[in-house]
């Protein structure tokens, strides 16, 4: 049990409120959970996959440290997104179809972002911009395109569990910090897609500021859940 799904220490978040008339129409976040697991193991698992290739056709040449960054930092950002949904899971003891679903969306997004870092890396340096599309604008595009709909499910999944929250004070402020820092990160995200289709200089930076907005955004929800925790007993 880790610290944000324990209600009785510090600094973790509460469960939110169940109508039990529902429950037979639901599944328990626990009994998620593994696949959920087992579905951020397998995009691990990709990137893994796919270095070896990369670094031996870059072995001698000044790529090779640079390709060792690019999967490390998708690595950072495949980490920070399963760190992101799952507490938002974590959040409610039992789901709905309406989270099932986003997870799902979740989980599929996640899957394809190994094999589009790869694509970045390859086609993704140079030009291009709304009116003058090129293979790096669209491949830039695409991958950002994803990545902003994996913050868009979150920041859905945290509204929805919101609609249905109990009307315990703490746990209303909790989801409403997660809810805002989350906007402020979808924000950034919309951000760096203005960016990249609007100015010829900007084209694959943004995987190197997506670990960043991530970790700003733990940051951020870490300060919060601190804030409304209660004090240690002594």
């Amino acid at each position: 049990m880790g610290r944000f799904d324990n209600p009785e220490l510090p600094g973790s978040l509460p469960l939110m409120g169940f109508n039990r008339s529902l429950r037979h129409h639901s599944l328990k976040a626990r009994e998620v959970l593994p696949f959920y697991d087992s579905v951020f193991a397998v995009a691990f698992t990709l990137l893994a996959f796919n270095l070896p290739d990369r670094l031996g056709a870059a072995t001698g040449s000044p790529q090779l440290l640079d390709i060792l960054g690019w999967y490390g930092l998708s690595a950072v950002a495949v980490f920070l997104y399963w760190l992101k949904l799952r507490r938002l899971v974590l959040l409610d003891r039992f789901l709905q179809l309406p989270q099932l679903g986003l997870i799902a969306l979740g989980l599929l997004t996640v899957v394809l972002v190994p094999k589009l870092a790869s694509l970045v890396l390859r086609h993704g340096v140079g030009t291009g911009t709304l009116l003058q599309w090129t293979l790096a604008q669209v491949v830039n595009t695409t991958c950002l395109g994803f990545l902003l709909l994996f913050n868009v499910v979150c920041l859905v999944y945290a509204l929805s569990l919101q609609a249905r929250r109990s009307h315990r004070r703490r746990s209303d402020r909790l989801l409403q910090g997660v809810i805002n820092t989350q906007l402020l990160g979808l924000m950034a995200m919309a951000a760096l897609v203005v960016l990249e289709l609007c100015f010829t200089w900007f084209d694959n930076q943004y995987m190197f500021l997506l670990p960043l907005i991530l970790v700003a955004e733990e940051i951020s929800v870490l300060r919060v859940v601190y804030r409304h925790s209660p004090p240690l007993p002594r």
